[in-house]
């Protein structure tokens, strides 16, 4: 009976441990799920869409980072 006790209490702190420990997001996660959203969004299928407009949201994007206009041309 003791044991089972003390096997709980480790069971539980090991979990709220990874529980915490998944909830914090690595820096930079935000930002790439905005830009992976930014480019899923934009219609790009054959018939209806337009792979340009994907292109130039990617270029914009690597321009607001500081990338010049020859390291940012796709």
């Amino acid at each position: 009976m003791r044991f089972t006790g003390f096997a709980l209490i480790v069971a539980l702190t090991f979990s709220c441990a990874v529980a915490v420990a998944s909830a914090q997001t690595p820096p930079g996660e935000d930002a790439f799920r905005a830009l992976y959203e930014e480019m899923v969004e934009i219609d790009s299928s054959p018939t209806t869409g337009s792979c340009t407009r994907v292109v130039r949201a990617a270029e914009a994007r690597l321009r607001a980072a500081s990338f010049s206009g020859t390291e940012a041309q796709v």
